[in-house]
């Protein structure tokens, strides 16, 4: 029931789907904010400790792409194809790892299966 000061915040990257409604009225408001980061925001310097990366790179690479990560694991054409067919291609590997890894492996049927491994462990060890 909607009540009034209540706001549901959603990622629109996350694959989900909805439920058949089988009663009652269902209401959806979508908007969107943008901003512009401010240009004398303070910047920090991004020091790693000779073996892992601090949280300000591992961030970074929370932030990577879905396509960038197939390119660096050489996926060939017809395998990115399937992932951009499902909507996954253009997504942030922190948003891709949100299903979890079964969900993932009966998505992305038509891919080989060492493939698949590869990309899912490669996500979600860059997503920790």
């Amino acid at each position: 029931t909607p009540t009034a000061g209540k706001v549901v915040v959603f990622e629109h990257d996350l694959y989900h789907a909805s439920s058949l409604l089988e009663w009652g009225t269902k209401y959806v408001l979508r908007t969107d904010v943008l901003f512009d980061v401010a240009s004398d925001a303070p910047v920090t310097n991004v020091e790693t400790n000779g073996s892992e990366p601090n949280a300000e790179i591992r961030k970074e690479e929370t932030r990577m792409t879905i396509v960038e990560l197939c390119h660096q694991l050489q996926f060939l054409s017809d395998e990115t194809e399937v992932l951009d067919s499902l909507g996954l291609l253009d997504v942030t590997i922190e948003s891709f790892c949100s299903p979890g890894v079964t969900m993932l492996r009966l998505m992305m049927d038509g891919i080989r299966t060492e493939k698949i491994n590869a990309l899912i462990q490669s996500a979600f060890e860059l997503s920790r």
